[in-house]
């Protein structure tokens, strides 16, 4: 599970480095100009880390036990993770699918659009819902405090987004 979240993480990054860029951007037709190759690969990812995600909750049970196995760990380790890592999963989808129609917005031209703050905001409560159930988790399995530990911070970062995107949306809603 850790690995699909520092991936899902990284895709996060570039698509906040395009977003970046085109605040950075001089004029507003070089801002609405994006990338649409790097976009369209972002959407392609997130459709893989959704498959990924669903033959991980799929093969869970059998990575643990083996995981367990092989390395001698408690025998009570595998319901701890799958207790901790199952109820993750509908937030992880979900934060695949909002950020999928954050790329489709943005390839519509729509970047400052109030569909975004939404979204943005659905992301940033999915991530702390997953901290607290990790945080719980880490209590039990010290690897899931740095699990949620990630997700609080980039429930954080996903406000700060929202917050500039709602700002820039009124501003450009009052002209």
């Amino acid at each position: 599970m850790t690995k699909n979240i520092y991936v899902i993480i990284m895709v996060i990054v570039s698509i906040n480095s395009k977003i970046i860029y085109c605040l950075c951007a001089k004029s507003r037709t070089e801002r609405c100009s994006l990338d649409k190759k790097a976009l369209t690969i972002a959407i392609w990812l997130i459709n893989l880390f959704g498959v990924l995600l669903v033959g991980f909750a799929v093969a869970l049970p059998w990575a643990v036990t083996w995981y367990v196995e092989t390395m001698g760990r408690s025998q009570t380790l595998p319901a701890i993770i799958m207790v901790t890592c199952y109820p993750c999963v509908p937030f992880v989808a979900g934060i695949l699918l909002y950020l999928r129609r954050i790329i489709r917005n943005i390839l519509k031209d729509m970047l400052f659009h109030l569909d975004n703050v939404t979204y943005f905001n659905r992301i940033s409560i999915f991530c702390i819902f997953i901290s607290v159930i990790t945080f719980i988790g880490g209590k039990f399995y010290l690897p899931f405090l740095i699990v949620g530990t990630t997700f609080c911070f980039f429930s954080f970062l996903t406000f700060v987004y929202k917050t500039v995107f709602l700002h820039i949306a009124k501003e450009i809603d009052k002209k």
